[in-house]
């Protein structure tokens, strides 16, 4: 490139309609131009990436410049065009310097936005329309949607695992609650009628019998809320392109974890406050 050292530069060949099918925004300049090559130079369009690794703050700064890029042969010319960073490859990659040309010779797919509603027939117009134009070849096609989730087919099926065991586990959980609970309701009798007969009131009576199970939630959380963050933070060291866990997620999850709790333990604390307490209370 000119004045600058070389630059490990990823290249795709597009055509005019490139920027208007993907819906790309151009940050200055215009877009290639739907025309032949001339006396062997050609109109490039760089992204961000690569206009920050030629050293420059502005895109208005690389417009006009010579560049030269090598791929089986030198294709030399001129920067028409900055345009927004845009991922080609997965969150788990970083954006690489970009480079656009419209080189036909170097197609190899296209793109083709469909307006919806007739989405069969449209397919197979396209499909005789490619097969009249090169019958040697077979007709393959592709949706982008669809390419997109193969890109996180791994995460997807380890979140539905985890969503699995988590209900699972917290299934399991709340049954070790209402068991518990149900025995502490039966060790308590007799202190929850006397208190009844002095005049405590339902609300006090399911804070007493719960309160325990909410301080054991507490201490669970206290050693679960950094383990879940670490293996989050490990898990997300895989992506380029990640958010940071933040301590209100992990409060939101504590939070949400006492409120099955006690919704769980309610059940048999209210049970035994509305009990009674003639019936707890007549063998003293």
């Amino acid at each position: 490139m000119e004045g600058k050292e070389g630059i490990n530069v990823l290249v795709k060949a597009v055509d005019a309609h490139y920027q208007d099918t993907y819906g790309l925004t151009l940050r200055a300049g215009r877009w290639l131009a739907d025309r032949e090559v001339k006396d062997g130079r050609y109109e490039f369009i760089i992204n961000e990436t690569l206009l920050r690794k030629m050293g420059y703050r502005k895109p208005e700064e690389a417009l006009g410049r010579t560049v030269k890029i090598w791929l089986w042969q030198p294709f030399e010319g001129t920067v028409t065009g900055v345009v927004r960073d845009f991922h080609l490859t997965s969150l788990k990659e970083e954006i690489a310097p970009l480079a656009l040309l419209n080189l036909p010779v170097g197609f190899s797919q296209a793109g083709v936005k469909l307006a919806g509603g007739h989405t069969p027939e449209t397919l197979a117009h396209m499909k005789n329309v490619f097969s009249r134009a090169f019958p040697q070849e077979v007709f393959t096609y592709d949706f982008l949607d669809e390419h997109i989730a193969r890109l996180y087919a791994r995460e997807d099926k380890i979140e539905k695992l985890f969503t699995a065991f988590a209900g699972m586990a917290i299934f399991i959980a709340c049954l070790g609650l209402l068991g518990l609970s149900a025995h502490a309701a039966v060790q308590r009798t007799k202190e929850v009628g006397i208190r009844k007969v002095l005049g405590a009131s339902l609300p006090q009576l399911v804070a007493l019998l719960s309160r325990e199970f909410a301080l054991l939630v507490g201490v669970a959380f206290l050693v679960a809320a950094p383990l879940g963050w670490y293996l989050m933070h490990r898990w997300l060291e895989n992506f380029a392109y990640r958010v940071a866990v933040r301590p209100d997620t992990l409060l939101l999850a504590g939070l949400g974890a006492l409120a099955v709790a006690l919704l769980t333990v309610s059940f048999q604390a209210v049970k035994a406050a509305r009990a009674n307490p003639v019936h707890s209370l007549r063998s003293e």
